[in-house]
Parts: C-alpha cells; sequence; structure tokens
C-alpha cells in the first residue's frame, strides 16, 4: 500500500482514501483516515507549529518506549513524512462514554483500577504522561482504557524539576503528576494513577466533586508559587 520508507516501515500512500476529522487545535490536527481497499482505518495525527516536528519526535519515541505494555496506543503499520501514523482500534474517548452515559457511578471501580494499572506500567517503564485526562483516555465496548497522546511526555530521569510559573506548563494543571507541580516527597508519584482514575468519575458523583476540588487546589498553590519545604503539605 505504499514505498519503502528509510526506517523499513511502508509510506503510506492516500490515494483514493477519505477521512473524517476527529480532533483539531492549534497543536494538533486528528483525522481517522478510511484507505482505499474500504477496510483498513488509521489514525492520521498531523502536529502544528514551530514545535510540531520536535513534539512528532518526542511521541514517536515514547510510543516505541511503550511498546508491548498493555492499555497504550500504538503505531501503526506504516509511516508518512506529513504525520504520525497511528493504529485505530475504533474506539472512543472516555468523555464522550461518560457524556453519553456509558459510564455510571457503578461501574467506575473496574475502568479505574484498571487505569490505575496502566499508568504504573507507564511509571515503571520512566515515562510521565502530564496531561492525563478524558480527552486522551480510549475505552473499548468492555470498558478497558487505552492511554494516548504523548507528546507532552517526559521521562523521570530528565525532568524532575517544577515548573516556576503558569505559562511553563505543557500539559493539563489538574492532570500533572504530583512531582510537576510541587516539592517530591516519597510516594506521591503513586498517587496519580489514582487521581487520573477519579477523574473518571462521572459528573455530578462524589469522586468527581473531590478531583474537582483537588484541581482547584493544585491551581492556587501554583499561582502562589512553591512553599518552603518546611511547610510543604502532603
Amino acid at each position: 500500500m505504499g514505498a519503502e520508507s528509510t526506517q523499513g516501515q511502508p509510506v503510506l500512500s492516500t490515494a483514493g482514501s477519505h477521512h473524517v476529522v476527529l480532533s483539531a487545535t492549534d497543536r494538533t490536527l486528528i483525522k481517522r483516515l478510511y484507505l482505499a481497499d474500504g477496510e483498513t482505518t488509521v489514525i492520521w495525527k498531523e502536529f502544528l507549529g514551530p514545535a510540531g516536528p520536535s513534539r512528532r519526535r518526542r511521541e514517536h519515541a515514547i510510543l516505541l518506549r511503550l511498546t508491548g505494555l498493555p492499555g497504550m496506543g500504538r503505531l501503526a503499520r506504516w509511516t508518512h513524512p506529513d504525520a504520525e501514523l497511528l493504529a485505530d482500534e475504533d474506539e472512543r474517548t472516555l468523555a464522550y462514554a461518560i457524556a453519553a452515559h456509558e459510564i455510571d457511578l457503578a461501574g467506575v471501580p473496574r475502568p479505574a483500577h484498571r487505569l490505575a494499572r496502566i499508568v504504573a506500567g507507564m511509571h515503571a517503564r520512566g515515562v510521565v504522561h502530564k496531561d492525563l485526562n478524558t480527552t486522551n483516555i480510549l475505552v473499548d465496548d468492555d470498558g478497558r482504557p487505552v492511554v494516548v497522546d504523548f507528546d507532552s511526555c517526559s521521562l523521570f530521569t530528565e525532568d524532575q524539576a517544577a515548573f516556576g510559573t503558569l505559562r511553563e506548563i505543557e500539559g493539563t494543571l489538574h492532570c500533572l503528576p504530583p512531582e510537576q507541580t510541587g516539592p517530591g516527597r516519597p510516594g506521591r508519584v503513586g498517587r496519580h494513577g489514582r487521581r487520573g482514575a477519579a477523574g473518571a468519575a462521572p459528573p455530578g458523583s462524589p469522586a468527581a466533586g473531590r478531583a474537582a476540588g483537588r484541581a482547584d487546589r493544585v491551581a492556587l498553590v501554583a499561582a502562589r508559587g512553591p512553599r518552603p519545604e518546611h511547610c510543604a503539605g502532603p
């Protein structure tokens, strides 16, 4: 379906294909591409802006690092010079599933537990997502979550410092792991999985209210600036 690339992957030919736009921002254009055979689909993720090429390289490297880990987005078997190509599992976002009332309060514990295990596996490979929210968590018909969108990720070995101002944040504030929002303390990283899982709670539920309250507190702390280590809370 295409010529051979320098990396050994075939270059995807888009001749005869059509697409549906899934998401469009000033940072990315994401489309579902329907190939000419009428059966195969692939996710086309185009990185926009001056930092687009570096963000694409970052996502590609992270996806290679996470290869084989359950619950992670996957690279497609093709490549293309204009976009990153991702495997299309025909899943929907967690945000859509919640809005469509596909997940009720009684059904939250199982996907929340699965998501916490996925995040733990990602952390075990040294990756910090930094933007884990309901729009980049996909779910299948059985409620199994898949984490996507890794262009804001960092590695534990290269990014241990907290941000200095709100303008330095890359990602979603209330979805950042604790080591990115203030002085690190042992045990705080493990809470990130539970925080991300709590974000899956249906709107109006007690869990959703608690998650929103935590997000507000993080924003307040960020606005005030880092506190001295001797008075830092948990």
